[in-house]
């Protein structure tokens, strides 16, 4: 049996491009209706100058920058020409010079023998400091001033109380003599500090710390046999270890033990540490007051006189051996009493 093709109905097709093309003039027609209004190509063409006179500023904007860096640039360029063509000049300048070359004088010494000058100065330098030399610009009656730091030992037993005018007024010497210290230290012949907070230290030297020194140390107990040594062994071993100038005075009046002096100054001289030319670093100065002596004008007494030979004997000793001074006083009036 045969199948029969179904026929194209091209009428349908021509309908629908009919369909189309009318619906895309009524769009355009619309289109072309709203660009057409008055209102709205104005408002655009506003748009437009003012978009074109916004570019045209910043236009003559970056023209007028561009004009201030060209010339800049230029102005640059110029100072640049100055310096290259003035640095031409120095160089010629300095190229043309004759820089003469001074003669070598054999007779100048020469850097090691400087070196070797200078060393030798230090050496001498360390060697005088180290033996501490005493000159008349730096010693008071005997006594050598170039100590910056002073202990006072002083003997507080009954004696040296009854010739209290007689000490203070040395005592006050001696501080006089030191206008200013970096240190003071004030011990009795027990080895008891005035200011037992500073024991192993240093009281700061003031003005007013000196008056009350003068007025404090009196006030130690009378009760105690007239001999340094506890003191004088327990100072020596305390503040030889310190590196400074220091020295140590000793006010008393007698030695009042059976012990032997001999002993006494080579234990000391064990304590001392020495300096580079094996002095003693401290300084051990004596003051004698003849308390004993005085009292065998009413007393006989051989005792009497051997106690007093036997202190000044020991601090003659301890004060030559360590650079210092002993002074032996010959009344126990104070100066200005004497008549």
């Amino acid at each position: 049996m045969r199948t029969r093709r179904r026929q194209t109905n091209e009428a349908s097709i021509s309908f629908l491009d009919v369909i189309s093309c009318g619906f895309g003039a009524v769009v355009l027609l619309l289109v072309i209706a709203e660009l057409g209004d008055p209102a709205k190509r104005i408002e655009l063409e506003q748009s437009i100058v003012t978009s074109f006179k916004l570019l045209q500023e910043s236009l003559f904007e970056k023209r007028k920058e561009n004009e201030q860096l060209r010339k800049l640039l230029q102005s640059s360029r110029s100072e640049l020409e100055q310096v290259n063509w003035q640095t031409q000049k120095i160089k010629e300048k300095i190229e043309s010079e004759v820089i003469p070359i001074p003669e070598i004088d054999e007779s100048r010494p020469t850097v090691e023998d400087l070196k070797l000058m200078a060393m030798f100065y230090q050496e001498e330098k360390e060697r005088l400091e180290g033996e501490r030399i005493v000159t008349a610009d730096n010693q008071v009656g005997g006594i050598p001033l170039d100590s910056e730091y002073i202990i006072f030992l002083i003997d507080s037993s009954g004696s040296m109380k009854q010739m209290k005018a007689a000490v203070d007024q040395q005592f006050r010497a001696i501080l006089d003599t030191y206008p200013r210290v970096k240190g003071l230290q004030i011990v009795n012949n027990r080895g008891q500090y005035l200011y037992p907070e500073t024991a192993g230290g240093w009281v700061e030297d003031t003005e007013a710390r000196r008056k009350e020194i003068l007025a404090k140390y009196v006030l130690w107990s009378s009760d105690i046999q007239s001999d340094p040594t506890e003191g004088l062994v327990a100072a020596v071993q305390t503040y030889s270890v310190q590196d400074k100038e220091l020295c140590i005075f000793v006010l008393g009046d007698d030695y009042q033990t059976f012990a032997d002096i001999g002993r006494l100054i080579e234990g000391i001289d064990k304590l001392q540490k020495k300096g580079p030319t094996g002095k003693p670093k401290i300084r051990i100065h004596g003051m004698g007051f003849p308390w004993l002596l005085k009292q065998m004008e009413n007393f006989s007494d051989v005792r009497l006189y051997e106690q007093a030979v036997k202190y000044a004997a020991l601090m003659r000793n301890l004060s030559s051996r360590s650079n210092g001074a002993f002074i032996g006083l010959n009344s126990i009036e104070p100066e200005g009493a004497k008549r």
